[in-house]
Formats: structure tokens, sequence, C-alpha cells
């Protein structure tokens, strides 16, 4: 078994974020095919909804906190009653999120341990596991939602929904790891990522801020661009189409940083609480 990446020492937060980024940097063009492989199916229904009327919404993404405005304004946009639109949006969007997110810790698992890996195969091992990626899933989908309607509240509103989020959302973080990993369904992924967490819950927290504050930060030029686009062009059309096209190229960035962290997290944490056998044992998946 080739070990030639693993490092068997405590990751601090700094090591784990620049060896993510290094993992990242490395193997980028494994991670961009992945990516494009598994969005295929969000581009498909983002080209359907372009070519609609405006009150098709493009499909937002319950992956991260830095999402909590668009799911608050879907939210919003479903006060005045159900809208089978926006459901089919998220749908797809949550199919595919969870696709994507167990198709890049692959990619992560194999590659951390110098092990090779090509884009299909990441992309249908995950396709496989993807029933127990989205039953995982479904916990953290809640949260993200209720924090999205704390958020369109007062000031209160916005402390309860940052006081939830900090509550809760790191004990779902390593169910995407656990289900690649060790094999779990989505249920027993998600009894694996609390407990994994309960132990070490303080230093995963500081992780998890680190990396959404880096996420917002990388998100911003994207968001600039679609701006920019917006107040160039009076044309709703047009913005539309921008935020697909830059959300899509963002989303090839962002989603293999962030699984890679929390995959190394994952790592690190099972390395300290159950020793080097533990971590060896994945480098067998």
């Amino acid at each position: 078994m080739k070990q030639a990446t693993v490092q068997f020492r405590p990751l601090d937060l700094n090591d784990t974020i620049s060896d993510s980024a290094q993992l990242v940097l490395v193997n980028a063009l494994t991670f961009l095919g992945v990516m494009l492989l598994t969005n295929l199916p969000l581009l498909i229904w983002q080209a359907f909804a372009l070519t609609q009327p405006d009150q098709w919404s493009v499909p937002p993404r319950y992956s991260s906190v830095r999402d909590i405005d668009t799911v608050a304004s879907v939210i919003l946009r479903s006060m005045d009653g159900f809208d089978v639109r926006l459901v089919a949006s998220a749908v797809v969007s949550w199919i595919v999120g969870a696709w994507q997110a167990g198709a890049t810790v692959r990619v992560v698992s194999r590659r951390y341990f110098g092990r090779t890996i090509a884009v299909g195969e990441a992309a249908a091992s995950a396709w496989a596991r993807l029933p127990a990626l989205l039953a995982a899933s479904v916990a953290p989908v809640f949260i993200i939602v209720a924090a999205g309607w704390l958020s369109t509240k007062d000031v209160a509103g916005l402390i309860g929904c940052a006081a939830l989020l900090i509550a809760t959302y790191p004990f779902w973080l390593f169910a995407a790891p656990a289900v690649m990993n060790e094999d779990l369904g989505g249920v027993a992924a998600l009894r694996r990522s609390i407990r994994l967490t309960g132990r070490a819950y303080s230093y995963i927290l500081a992780v998890w801020l680190v990396l959404e504050l880096l996420l917002f930060l990388a998100s911003l030029m994207p968001f600039f661009m679609i701006g920019l686009i917006g107040a160039a062009s009076d044309s709703a059309q047009t913005n539309r189409i921008a935020t697909v096209v830059f959300g899509n190229l963002a989303a090839c960035v962002v989603v293999p940083f962030r699984m890679t962290v929390i995959t190394l997290l994952y790592y690190d944490v099972r390395r300290r609480q159950e020793g080097r056998a533990s971590v060896l044992q994945a480098a067998m998946g």
C-alpha cells in the first residue's frame, strides 16, 4: 500500500487548510473532470429553466452555509403557496450536490493515500452510494432550511440562525466521508459523524468556521461578476445566464476544496480517536 502522501501527525487548522489546498491543486484536473461529469444533470435542468418564463428558478444548492440567502429567498417566494417548480429545482440540486460530495470524497480518499483513480470510477462509486448519501444529507438540508427561515426574520432571527448552525451543523460534516469510506448507510453514517464530532467539537467547529469564511470570500468574485453583468444589462435573462455560468464555475473550485478539508479533517479526527490503524483501514477502500 502506497502511503507517500499520508501525514501521520496531528493536523492543526493551518495544516488542514494548506494540505487541502495542495491536494486540490495537484489533482485539479481529476476534480474538474468529476465536477463536470456529476454536474451534467444540473446543467441540463438549468438549461431547461433558462428557456422557460422568468418564474422558473435556477436550482439552488443546499450544500453550504453560503447558500442561506438562497434558501431564505426560496422560502419567501413559497409563502404564497406551494410551488412545484421551486421544489423540483431544489430536488435536482440536492441530488447533484450529494453525488458531487461523494465523488469528490472518493478522489480525496484515494489521492490522500497516493493511489490513482479515474474520473468515471469516482463518479460511479458515488452514484452507487447515492441513496446513502441522500439519506445522510436529510438532516443538514432541514437545518439549512430552518436557518434560512430564521434568517428572513429580524435581528433575533439572525442570531437564532447563527446559533442553530453553530450548535448542530458540525455534527453532520463527516456523513459523506463515512458513507464513502466505511460503506455505511445514511442513518449509520450520521450516527458515526455525530460520535466523531462529539469528542472534538471545539476543534471541528473552528475548522468549519474558517472553511465557511474562506468559501464566502471565494464566492465574492463570482457574485461581483454577476452583479457587474446585471448592472450593465437590463435583461433579466442575461442576469440569469450569468448566474448559471459563474455559479457553476465557482462550484468547480468550492466543492472540491470544501470536501477535501472535511475529508482530511475526518481522517485526522479518526487518527486521534482511534489510532493509526483506523486511518490505514480507510486506505483499503
